[in-house]
């Protein structure tokens, strides 16, 4: 089969373009996450009403929301009243019927949110204070600020929504040295005894403080990030002990590392590799234990990404081979059912999806913006990104499709770097030997163009590139790639951060 007609083919059946205006896009698409800012209030208001208590049904209600410190050249006053108005929608979501009234009206309680943007960090502060107001004249004389109930704090990075409704400026990348690659000779030797096939940063235990979830041929370990170096491995687990062999091994297995949002919020950590027959679930304690659960898992199905609370994209499971291919399902997670066949894959060595949102240009307004007019400004469109068995990098949304203009590995990721609602990719070399290249694009009028790379000889990072992932590993508001190589004798673990000018 020709170059041409593969590339056609897996743009049709993978990438979502439509064939009538209209219909649906070929790779199922899960609901919209929350915005950072729907998280920064729902962190708020757990913290005011923790252990299942909820606020008075009826009572009278004051909320006052203070910006410290905006950033210089930005609109706070859209962005308060945003969070306003969504402080009143979390608090109806969690009982409250009454009315909202002026600090001045004598309310039954007020909640006070202080508000600061922390640029160095990239993340947004919040401080929120319950207060139950004087019921009596006696009170007033004793307590005439009220009674302090409770105190929150939340933060969340700042994301395209804050940043658009800020009016803050966009960062670009420099012309060179964009990409700064640290490897480290601290990293656990757990971590580094087997080639890691994928990786994983989410918050698994509901702590607030991401997770590193490394799985490898056999093993499958949850390591935190300290002192510039994975130094804590807080779980592990043998695959061999749960799941069945696979009859047909590769020489060199795949793996895919997945989270599914269960039902009571939790995630669900879905792992698999071609050395077995079945994907595993598992779920990381509270105390950072992996606990395996006795499920099956998408009905044996190779697992691609999550699609939503207890669902799931699935395949066919490779056999004999390195490249996913056959019916991409719509699956359940407990029961394995296939709700809809949405494709056939042709052949393909990766397939993703990303979240990612896009600022939408009907939805900007001129002068003063009143909060109704706020979420028209961002939309939510996932990307695609898949490799095909001619290394061709393919990118897509529910509109539109993008090869990019050079050949490269089958790591690779796709994120939006600064916050200006076009995508970002690192991909790797197509080198079989020495050591891998990593190289980003930025969306361009004209498409995907090379800005910059970096070769993986620098800082005890060497080898080709067998895993690639993207979150914040050190806590500090500005996420990072995390990247494993192995050079046939042993493993290495390196991040790599993105350095951007105002």
């Amino acid at each position: 089969m020709t170059h041409l007609k593969v590339s056609a083919l897996l743009l049709f059946f993978v990438l979502g373009t439509f064939e009538v205006r209209g219909q649906p896009s070929v790779m199922p698409v899960p609901p919209a996450p929350p915005s950072a800012t729907a998280t920064l209030v729902g962190h708020l208001v757990q913290g005011l009403y923790e252990d299942n208590s909820k606020p008075a049904a009826e009572a009278t209600l004051a909320i006052e929301v203070d910006f410290a410190r905006p950033p210089k050249a930005a609109d706070p006053d859209s962005y308060r009243r945003f969070v306003l108005d969504s402080m009143v929608v979390a608090l109806r979501q969690k009982g409250w019927t009454g009315e909202r009234v002026a600090a001045k009206a004598n309310p039954s309680f007020i909640i006070e949110i202080s508000l600061t943007a922390d640029l160095g960090k990239n993340l947004m502060l919040a401080q929120a204070r319950l207060r139950r107001m004087p019921l009596s004249i006696w009170e007033r004389l004793r307590f005439p600020q009220g009674v302090l109930r409770k105190n929150a704090p939340a933060d969340v990075q700042l994301d395209l929504e804050i940043r658009s409704i800020l009016g803050m400026t966009i960062a670009s990348f420099p012309s060179k040295n964009a990409l700064y690659l640290r490897g480290s000779k601290l990293h656990h030797k757990e971590l580094l005894s087997n080639p890691i096939l994928a990786i994983l940063i989410k918050d698994l235990n509901d702590d607030r403080v991401p997770e590193v979830a490394f799985l490898q041929r056999n093993q499958l370990k949850v390591a935190r990030y300290r002192g510039k170096a994975f130094q804590e491995v807080v779980a592990g687990y043998d695959l061999r002990k749960g799941a069945r062999p696979n009859a047909s091994k590769l020489r060199d297995p795949i793996a895919s590392l997945i989270g599914v949002t269960q039902s009571d919020g939790r995630t669900l950590l879905v792992a698999a590799t071609s050395d077995y027959s079945e994907p595993l679930a598992f779920r990381v304690t509270p105390e950072s234990h992996l606990q395996a659960l006795p499920m099956r898992v998408g009905g044996g199905a190779w697992p691609l990404y999550a699609l939503g609370v207890n669902r799931m994209v699935g395949l066919d499971w490779p056999v004999g081979t390195d490249v996913l291919r056959g019916p991409v399902n719509e699956l359940g997670l407990k029961d394995g059912s296939a709700m809809m066949s949405q494709a056939s894959l042709e052949g393909a060595y990766m397939l993703a999806r990303f979240d990612h949102r896009i600022l939408n240009p009907e939805g900007m307004v001129s002068g003063g913006l009143v909060s109704s007019e706020v979420p028209s400004r961002v939309s939510w469109m996932p990307q695609f990104l898949s490799v095909s068995t001619d290394y061709d990098v393919f990118v897509s949304d529910s509109q539109q499709g993008e090869i990019l203009r050079q050949k490269h590995g089958t790591a690779s990721y796709v994120v939006d770097l600064n916050h200006d609602g076009e995508p970002e990719i690192l991909a790797t070399g197509t080198g079989l030997t020495g050591d891998d290249v990593l190289t980003l694009y930025s969306k361009r009028e004209t498409g995907y163009v090379p800005i910059t790379s970096v070769s993986l000889t620098k800082d005890n990072v060497r080898g080709q590139v067998t895993a690639l992932s993207f979150g914040d590993v050190d806590r500090d508001g500005r996420s990072e790639f995390v990247v494993a190589s192995h050079d046939g004798r042993r493993s290495y673990l390196g991040v790599v951060e993105v350095g951007l000018t105002q």
